[in-house]
């Protein structure tokens, strides 16, 4: 993700439990952040934003059947070019072996398809 982006360990976050992933920030960043219990009492209070909420798990559902697609269903060359179309500015900012793990590929696979483009 990148600025102004939401990340979140949804299963964590919304059954409050224990989570398996983490989320760590390879750049130098600001992290605002809210509390299950504090989202919970905004949505009882600010009726509107519940609509902000659900067009907000919209988006990022909608990019997460993106991602699925384009990085786990397609062979290794084909989710390198998808992440060059529509994420080429993470090339930049993102080490190799991050990039590849992210591509569930390795390192030197992600070097090899590099290599012939």
């Amino acid at each position: 993700m990148k600025e102004g982006d939401v990340i979140v360990s949804i299963e964590s976050f919304f059954e409050q439990k224990e989570s398996y992933e983490s989320i760590q920030a390879l750049e130098d960043c600001t992290v605002y952040y809210i509390e299950y219990t504090e989202l919970q009492n905004i949505y009882r209070q600010f009726p509107e934003f519940n609509f902000i909420g659900r067009v907000l798990t919209e988006k990022y559902y909608k990019l997460w059947a993106q991602q699925l697609h384009g990085l786990r269903m397609q062979p290794a060359a084909d989710r390198y070019k998808w992440l060059l179309q529509n994420h080429p500015e993470l090339i930049l900012r993102v080490p190799a072996k991050y990039l590849a793990s992210w591509l569930g590929i390795t390192e030197v696979m992600l070097s090899k398809i590099k290599g012939k483009k």
